[in-house]
């Protein structure tokens, strides 16, 4: 077996899933400002399911692709390596998207048969947290932090602890609004939500 640690580095911020291009549920198309578009496979489960998914893939048609990238988890073997190269796809173990607050990366998910909701929810990773709690925000300035600790389900403690960190990182202002505090999302914080919007779409998300 050969364990592989690549990690392949987005240069910018703007990349997001293209929509309009029709894929697999392993497959997504990512693309820039620019319109280069890369295709992203997702590559899990076992040796054997992994050189499946690579043998039957299915690109695009009529979708000029500029790379292609095969995310995987867990080991892979000189075959699955074989059939990479033969359709030309760079094998990493994560994808790293640059954001002004975090780096923030992306990983296949470990086995075939896993529930993608029940593995979320066991992980609940930071940034989707923080999503909540940024969108509950943005549609009620009012709202205060107990209640944001019961519509998200955390902790107090750990959700007081997330927006200190935030108001210190400029991704919420803090006011005084009558006997408490509010937050106020920040221009900062404005485009830290789209940045987390654009790579949420694309797989599980996890902080470095």
């Amino acid at each position: 077996m050969i364990k592989n640690n690549d990690e392949y580095l987005f240069s910018t911020k703007n990349w997001c899933i293209d929509k309009s291009v029709s894929t697999s549920e392993n497959i997504k198309v990512v693309t820039d400002n620019n319109g280069t578009k890369i295709l992203i496979i997702f590559l899990y489960g076992t040796i054997i399911d992994k050189i499946t998914m690579l043998k039957d893939i299915e690109i695009p048609i009529n979708v000029e692709i500029e790379s292609k990238i095969g995310v995987y988890s867990g080991l892979i073997d000189s075959n699955v390596k074989r059939f990479a190269k033969i359709n030309k796809i760079k094998l990493v173990k994560s994808l790293i998207f640059p954001s002004d607050v975090y780096t923030i990366r992306i990983e296949a998910k470990t086995a075939i048969n896993k529930s993608s909701v029940l593995e979320q929810y066991k992980k609940r990773p930071k940034t989707e947290i923080e999503m909540e709690i940024l969108n509950l925000i943005a549609e009620n300035f009012s709202m205060p932090v107990t209640k944001l600790v019961y519509r998200c389900n955390l902790n107090y403690k750990y959700c007081v602890n997330l927006i200190t960190d935030m108001v210190k990182d400029e991704i919420l202002e803090a006011i005084e609004h009558g006997s408490g505090m509010r937050y106020q999302i920040t221009p900062k914080g404005t485009e830290y939500m789209k940045n987390l919007r654009n790579i949420a779409s694309i797989h599980h998300v996890r902080d470095v």
